[in-house]
C-alpha cells in the first residue's frame, strides 16, 4: 500500500513425485520490525495437496525462511569454500544470523564464529545464545574470516573488498531491496 514500507513476496512451489504437493510461501519483509520486537520477516507457507487440492498445513514463514535461507548458505558454503575454512564472520544478529551460525557450524569443523552488528547489545545476545565472540566493527569480525555471512538490512554497504581475506566465501543474503545493499561495487 501506498506509504507502507517493506516488500510482499509470493513463492509458489509444486512437488509431482512421490507425493503430489503445491505449495505457496507468503512473507512480508518489514525492516523496522526489530525496533517492534519482531522478526523482519513475517508470513506463512501453505500446503495442498496435490490432487485434490486439500489444505493440509499451514506453517509460520519466520523459522522456514531462517532454516531455508541458512541451509542455501550452508550448501554454498559446503561448495564453494575452502575445506580448511575455520574463521567465520556473520554480520547482523537478527534471526538469520543465527540460522547461519548454526548453517555454518553443520558443514565446517569447528569454526571460530565472530557476530558484529550496528546493535551491540543484540550482537552480545546472539553471541551468549550460540557461543560465538562478539567484534566491534565489521572490518575487525572480517579480519581472516574464510567464511562471511551478511544478515542485515543495510541501506549502504557494510563490507567493504579490502576488508576480506584472499579467497573468502561470502553468503550476501540480507538487504533484499534494489535500493539496498550490504556489499561495496
Amino acid at each position: 500500500p501506498p506509504g507502507a514500507e517493506g516488500l510482499f513476496g509470493l513463492m509458489p512451489a509444486y512437488r509431482g513425485e512421490p507425493t503430489a504437493t503445491w505449495a505457496l510461501k507468503e512473507i512480508a519483509v518489514v525492516p523496522s520490525n526489530p525496533s517492534r520486537g519482531l522478526d523482519t520477516h513475517m508470513g506463512g507457507v501453505l500446503l495442498h495437496d496435490g490432487e485434490t487440492g486439500a489444505l493440509v498445513a499451514v506453517l509460520n514463514a519466520a523459522p522456514v525462511t531462517e532454516i531455508r535461507t541458512a541451509a542455501v548458505s550452508a550448501v554454498a558454503t559446503r561448495a564453494l569454500a575452502r575445506a580448511d575454512a575455520q574463521r567465520v564472520a556473520i554480520l547482523g544478529a537478527g534471526a538469520q544470523a543465527r540460522g547461519h551460525v548454526h548453517a555454518m557450524r553443520a558443514v565446517l569443523d569447528d569454526p571460530e564464529i565472530r557476530i558484529w552488528s550496528r546493535d551491540l547489545d543484540a550482537a552480545e545476545r546472539l553471541a551468549g545464545e550460540v557461543g560465538g565472540a562478539v567484534s566491534p566493527s565489521a572490518d575487525s569480525a572480517l579480519f581472516g574470516a574464510e567464511v562471511v555471512c551478511t544478515t542485515t538490512a543495510a541501506i549502504e554497504p557494510i563490507v567493504e573488498k579490502r576488508w576480506l581475506a584472499r579467497g573468502a566465501h561470502v553468503n550476501a543474503v540480507g538487504s533484499c531491496f534494489p535500493t539496498t545493499r550490504e556489499l561495496d561495487t
